[in-house]
């Protein structure tokens, strides 16, 4: 990786082992913007202060999370390991939990559309041939973005963003393998 620099450990879920500059700062400009814009469409709720603070991380995460999975870094990791990525992909029941929390009156929309998202990432994630899986994965994404603004109407526009946030998140930027394990093996032993 070009100019790539070394990721502390405890980053390594979020950027990979090692990342470059370019990919780190794009990765959070697009979560910070999305999370100031979510923001400003949130004067309507009576947000608590424990709810703003999770609506934020959540925001963050997700935006944050589709540029970051598109990344080498990121993939690179997770191309290691398919234990690892069925582990992360496990670990997305969190983020419509939160949305359930926040936006409880659309629980069955949230459970609706998490139930897909998760099922279409792992049905990706079983597909070895790397160009079908993103052939896949956009097909799957973009029907679920097309399903929710048609059959799931009736959301607020905040919740629609950060369901289609993780409608890209999932089955698009993380369950298709970027990047060849087989490359990931032969720069390690490079």
């Amino acid at each position: 990786m070009k100019n790539s620099i070394s990721i502390p450990s405890f980053l390594h879920e979020i950027h990979g082992e090692r990342s470059n500059w370019f990919d780190l700062a794009l990765t959070h400009l697009i979560a910070l913007a999305a999370t100031l814009a979510v923001l400003t469409q949130t004067s309507e709720f009576n947000f608590a202060g424990w709810e703003r603070w999770t609506l934020i991380a959540l925001t963050y995460d997700l935006a944050g999370g589709i540029i970051a999975n598109f990344s080498h870094g990121t993939s690179d990791y997770y191309a290691q390991s398919n234990k690892r990525r069925l582990w992360f992909i496990s670990l997305h029941f969190l983020q419509p939990l939160f949305m359930s929390i926040l936006f409880p009156e659309f629980g069955m929309t949230i459970a609706m559309v998490s139930g897909y998202v998760i099922a279409a990432s792992l049905a990706v994630n079983t597909i070895r041939d790397t160009a079908q899986q993103a052939t896949v994965g956009s097909l799957l994404a973009v029907g679920g973005i097309i399903a929710l603004q048609i059959f799931l109407p009736e959301t607020t526009t905040v919740l629609e963003l950060l369901l289609t946030m993780f409608l890209l998140k999932l089955p698009l930027a993380f369950a298709v393998r970027w990047t060849n394990p087989k490359e990931v093996a032969n720069k390690q032993f490079a």
